[in-house]
């Protein structure tokens, strides 16, 4: 039997001291790990404006991985922050009292002593305890933060084979491509939990492939440039607990990080993903939302739904800005067909009746209504919103048929979804004459 190496002094003295390097590291990781949520929120706004309609359901799951994983790293730099605090008071106390619990004292009797002494019997063996849990935690965290960083990048990779087969074969859907790719890899996954069975990892033929398809090619595909550090933490941890309360810990520990992530979910756009909710969320009237209107908009989020300026508008004209989603273009395109270029004009002449074709198509996917009367679409543009730099239409329009008090803002879209249902924003808006 190999003897196990002895270690060197000056890690022996590093490995003592690594608390002070822990502490320092876990809060700059508190810190970084709370800037997570938001930054996802934003990904996904940006996902929503920016791809097709086929990438959306897939990267919808994603993006909540993501999201419940970010709040396990909160979850976890914060309890070892706080065990790591309590471990450093912990050892500055018994170095004021070294016999901790002092069993001679006459505060208490003889009789709740001993009992007392049963319980808490050695100081420095719940200190090793703690120090024990907060360098497990701490490794632990890294593994889930370096786990994420795998993942994102397997999902770029994911993302441009997808592209790479649709624009070869555009009549197989983005989404069902990417679905594959998922599907192969969580077999593949599958399949290294059924080797390892205690009912067949001793058979010849298993051993053979049990190991190098586990951690050279499954292993390696997940966790790619973290393969070593990954696979150095999840085999210590997996060989040195036991199986049942380790599922039991973690059953527990995830239900602390559903709710520390629930917020997070809330928050984000998530069912804007889905086809039914992108139609439905602007349809009601009988509500006046935040989001549409410009002055009431989050700080540095994108716009998504049409927007006018504000819930009260005054003057002669109410300006209103739609963004134009990827998920649209579409829509517009089967709308107004493909610009052909004429062989009798030059290069600037056909740019120029481009534009003038875009913009048509674009005033013809769009319908105005005031309280049900139609307005014309003849002075939409295209414009560049200063938010986020959003690309889609604005227009003026009149307001000189609008009520005093409650009147409502209609857009209907030439965006149908697979029942056949045309798409239709409602923007309620107080309107009163400028005196």
């Amino acid at each position: 039997m190999e003897q196990t190496k002895s270690k060197p002094t000056w890690l022996q003295i590093l490995e003592a001291e690594s608390w002070q390097a822990e502490l320092l590291i876990s809060g700059l990781a508190i810190y970084a790990s709370l800037q997570l949520p938001e930054m996802l929120i934003d990904l996904y706004d940006w996902i929503l404006l920016h791809l097709s309609e086929g990438y959306l359901s897939p990267l919808f799951y994603t993006i909540w991985y993501l999201m419940i994983v970010s709040s396990m790293l909160i979850v976890n730099f914060i309890l070892h922050f706080v065990l790591r605090a309590l471990w450093i008071g912990m050892v500055g106390l018994v170095s004021v009292y070294p016999n901790g619990i002092n069993r001679d004292s006459d505060m208490y009797s003889v009789y709740f002593m001993e009992r007392l002494i049963k319980d808490f019997p050695d100081v420095n063996e719940f200190n090793l305890s703690l120090d024990r849990i907060a360098s497990q935690l701490f490794a632990f965290s890294f593994a889930g933060a370096f786990g994420m960083l795998s993942f994102s990048i397997l999902l770029v990779c994911f993302l441009l084979i997808t592209s790479l087969i649709h624009l070869l074969v555009p009549a197989w859907p983005e989404q069902q491509i990417f679905y594959v790719l998922l599907f192969l890899l969580i077999i593949t996954s599958i399949s290294t939990g059924m080797l390892n069975s205690k009912s067949i990892r001793d058979k010849e033929w298993v051993k053979k492939i049990h190991y190098p398809f586990t951690i050279k090619v499954v292993s390696r595909l997940i966790y790619t440039i973290f393969y070593k550090p990954i696979n150095y933490i999840t085999y210590i941890f997996f060989t040195n607990n036991k199986k049942k309360q380790a599922i039991t810990t973690f059953i527990l520990y995830l239900v602390v990080v559903m709710v520390v992530a629930m917020p997070t979910l809330i928050r984000s756009n998530s069912v804007y993903h889905n086809q039914d909710y992108f139609f439905k969320l602007d349809t009601r009237f009988d509500r006046s939302v935040f989001y549409n209107y410009e002055d009431q908009l989050e700080d540095n989020r994108y716009i998504l739904h049409p927007i006018i300026a504000s819930e009260k508008i005054t003057g002669s004209q109410l300006k209103v800005f739609i963004p134009i989603s990827q998920r649209e273009e579409a829509s517009i395109d089967k709308l107004c067909g493909e610009f052909e270029e004429s062989e009798k004009l030059d290069d600037d002449e056909n740019r120029e009746k481009e534009r003038i074709f875009e913009l048509d198509c674009l005033r013809r996917y769009y319908h105005f209504y005031i309280n049900d009367q139609v307005l014309s679409s003849k002075d939409l543009l295209k414009h560049v919103h200063t938010n986020r730099r959003e690309k889609g239409v604005l227009i003026y329009l009149p307001t000189s048929n609008c009520k005093e008090g409650l009147n409502i803002l209609k857009i209907a879209f030439e965006y149908y979804n697979e029942k056949g249902e045309k798409r239709e924003a409602n923007i309620p808006f107080w309107y009163s004459r400028e005196y």
